[in-house]
């Protein structure tokens, strides 16, 4: 009964996906955050797609453990996993509210993210007054250095609508983690130069995979990743992510 409760939940979270193909009965749920973050995750295609999905992907041709890769809102992935719902979310970390319950299981660390404030050319060196950043995010503590006043904080959606107030100067700064900064410009073709401004303050997040109740996958997860750490610094190459601070 309960395995035929968790498939019709695996089918209902797919459908609601717009996707139609339905899981196997020993198909485990791996959520990511909803929307686009790439080049780490991106579910806003339909499939997932990214540097992280990808690696999931590898891991699961090695194990042989199936897997479905799905974006759900933030606080509904938070709360599927401790209800078990879910199996795994990722990206994760024990300093996050992922774990504000408790009793997650994390893997060793997948890759660095580098979050810092960028600006443009007109702004590097300047007091820090007006900052956009993604509403979920947590601001590091700015070098006094760089602060007149208290700035102004201004909470966006995504790291693309906090970009594009910089790009078009309603903010002196935006904090956002630099592989997200690479891909807008990238996509974007923005040819403003955007510069890291690594003296005002940054952070290096560890990226972990989290689980309640896969403890076994979990230890399979660090084997793998310790025994193919170069196919997994290849695929982060292919994919640009990690903690260059070089923005254009």
């Amino acid at each position: 009964m309960k395995r035929d409760v968790r498939i019709l939940i695996a089918i209902l979270m797919w459908l609601s996906l717009g996707i139609t193909n339905t899981s196997s009965a020993n198909e485990l749920v791996v959520a990511f955050p909803e929307g686009d973050y790439s080049p780490h995750y991106d579910s806003t295609h339909g499939e997932m797609r990214g540097f992280l999905p990808a690696l999931m992907h590898r891991f699961s041709e090695y194990s042989g453990q199936p897997l479905s890769l799905i974006g759900l809102p933030i606080k509904r992935y938070q709360a599927y996993i401790h209800s078990g719902e879910i199996d795994f979310i990722l990206p994760s970390n024990p300093d996050w509210s992922d774990n504000n319950k408790g009793n997650l299981l994390y893997s060793s660390v997948i890759m660095i993210s580098r979050s810092g404030f960028v600006r443009t050319e007109a702004h590097l060196g300047t007091p820090i007054r007006r900052i956009a950043t993604v509403t979920a995010y947590t601001l590091p503590a700015i070098n006094p250095a760089y602060l007149s006043k208290e700035p102004k904080v201004y909470r966006t959606f995504d790291t693309h609508a906090s970009l594009n107030m910089l790009k078009a100067d309603r903010v002196d700064a935006t904090y956002a983690h630099l592989d997200f900064v690479r891909e807008w410009v990238r996509k974007n073709n923005v040819t403003q130069q955007i510069y890291f401004e690594a003296d005002a303050g940054f952070d290096n997040f560890s990226y972990h995979l989290a689980t309640k109740n896969h403890g076994a996958i979990i230890r399979k997860f660090d084997d793998w990743l310790r025994r193919y750490r170069a196919d997994v610094l290849t695929l982060m190459k292919e994919y640009k992510v990690g903690t260059d601070m070089k923005l254009n």
